[in-house]
């Protein structure tokens, strides 16, 4: 199985190349090419492709014992035959006929994941593992979104603020149910299997904020069609109450630092400083979205859309991921001190570029080239990181690897 975890390494480069391509279309571009199909593609690639399987593996890896893995093996490669579908289908056609099949055969396989991995795993009561079925339901709730889709595209529904509320619902649940409790996961066992001795009321305190927030945090996503100060409201509380969850877990996280510091590696300690941050400044960004103006503006500004997607994705979830690679051997974090570099880098830069894009003009004289410019540079940095871990990545066991 090792190999397999090289996989979700080389759709996120794959991924992150279409990123590029999309990024310089903003400076030359390229006839003949439907944006929004490609965009289509890279956000399945990165969201399914990457993270997905990262977490798929690792829920695997974790908690299910090597003889019981079998079935999980099969089934984790014929969605990868679906994501390859899926990778050509989507810049083809965007949401269409194939690309929609693809997807739905590849979230029904999800579901037989998450069945079968629930029922295998019934008798584990650990924190971890609740924090593993909390993400895989808020997965299949996310299905809704894309779901919805077809039906909107067959009754001619696709210009109205329906579709946009599907695209929305499929990315909270994405990002603040099956993401964020998948990382929380993987962080918790981490701490389980080295019997670092931590808090666990406060674990289960944040757990249960995160979760009873997570649904009215989706309103959040709605405030720009202006729905009415009610909805503003309920948005408001879930944001208070996840940033609540997130004070308190941070709180259990400093009283451990110092066994983390012992614990884990130099290059996966930077990624593990850098997602928590990232992660605090989502919470507190939800909050500020909560009012009216602050609401539209964020709507109306692409770029601060598009940054706030990265900085949860790129900044605290896939630095996370990394961290998780190198704690388990699948990277070895001895090579991975360049590419950790990097992508600290880029991603700090990309930031930086997609914020002062919109008053682009006041900066340009100072920074000389373009916004477009800088993302695309930035861009690349960014891909050259993931190459950089995914040769950093383990080809093969050995005797200290767990597969060895």
């Amino acid at each position: 199985m090792l190999r397999s975890f090289r996989i979700p390494l080389l759709f996120l480069f794959i991924g992150s190349l279409l990123g590029v391509f999309l990024r310089w279309q903003f400076i030359e571009p390229t006839r003949g090419i439907n944006y929004s199909n490609f965009l289509h593609g890279h956000s399945h690639i990165m969201f399914l492709g990457w993270v997905f399987n990262a977490l798929y593996l690792a829920f695997v890896f974790n908690h299910i014992e090597q003889h019981r893995q079998q079935f999980f093996k099969i089934l984790f490669y014929v969605l990868q035959t679906l994501m390859v579908a899926m990778l050509i289908s989507f810049p083809l056609q965007g949401y269409g006929f194939w690309s929609i099949s693809f997807s739905t055969l590849h979230t029904l396989g999800a579901f037989v994941f998450a069945v079968n991995f629930i029922r295998q795993t019934s008798s584990v009561s650990s924190l971890s593992m609740q924090c593993v079925r909390i993400a895989l339901i808020f997965f299949l709730v996310s299905a809704a979104g894309p779901f919805s889709l077809g039906y909107l595209m067959a009754n001619d529904l696709g210009a109205t603020n329906w579709y946009n509320f599907s695209i929305y619902f499929y990315l909270h649940f994405q990002y603040n149910g099956f993401f964020f409790f998948g990382i929380l996961a993987l962080f918790i066992s981490q701490l389980e299997s080295r019997e670092i001795q931590f808090n666990v009321n406060l674990a289960r305190t944040s757990i249960l904020l995160f979760t009873v927030a997570c649904i009215p945090a989706y309103l959040l996503s709605t405030l720009w069609a202006k729905p009415g100060y009610a909805y503003n409201v309920a948005g408001s509380i879930a944001a208070l109450l996840q940033l609540a969850g997130w004070v308190i877990f941070l709180k259990m996280v400093f009283d451990v630092a110092s066994s983390l510091r012992n614990n884990f590696t130099s290059p996966s300690r930077s990624l593990l400083t850098l997602a928590p941050l990232a992660l605090t400044a989502k919470f507190v960004l939800q909050i500020l979205s909560a009012f009216p103006v602050i609401a539209q503006l964020a709507y109306e500004l692409r770029p601060i859309v598009i940054a706030y997607l990265h900085l949860v994705l790129v900044g605290g979830i896939s630095a996370f991921l990394f961290s998780w690679y190198m704690e388990t051997s699948f990277i070895r974090a001895d090579r991975a001190k360049a590419a950790t570099l990097v992508f600290i880098v880029s991603f700090i830069g990309m930031e930086c570029a997609l914020i002062l894009s919109p008053r682009w003009s006041a900066v340009q004289p100072v920074l000389l080239f373009s916004a477009s410019e800088y993302i695309f540079g930035f861009s690349l940095l960014l891909s050259l990181s993931y190459l950089l871990f995914g040769l950093a990545s383990r080809k093969k066991a050995d005797k200290n690897h767990p597969f060895g």
